[in-house]
């Protein structure tokens, strides 16, 4: 069975990704904006599974989705290491 919050966690997931969308240009002055970007991919991603496993195979949805957002927090951790060791050297 589906759970509302999972549905709620899917509309800002979708929100989020329109406004990336939107604000690309803007995003793009990040540095190192595209290992941003897929870390939030990563994150919806799993959102996505956390909201299917409700209807199939839910303990391998379940996993997936714990897989999915191992992999976002560690392409986040890596964007802030290259964010602020780039911000070191500058210094």
């Amino acid at each position: 069975m589906i759970e509302i919050d999972d549905v709620i966690i899917m509309f800002i997931g979708i929100w989020i990704f329109i406004l990336i969308l939107i604000n690309y240009s803007k995003l793009s002055t990040l540095p190192h904006y595209k290992i941003l970007i897929a870390a939030f991919c990563f994150l919806f991603i799993s959102w996505f599974f956390s909201l299917i496993e409700g209807l199939i195979l839910e303990d391998f949805m379940n996993l997936l989705q714990h897989i999915f957002l191992a992999v976002n927090s560690m392409f986040l951790a890596f964007w802030f290491w290259k964010k602020y060791r780039q911000e070191d050297k500058k210094i």
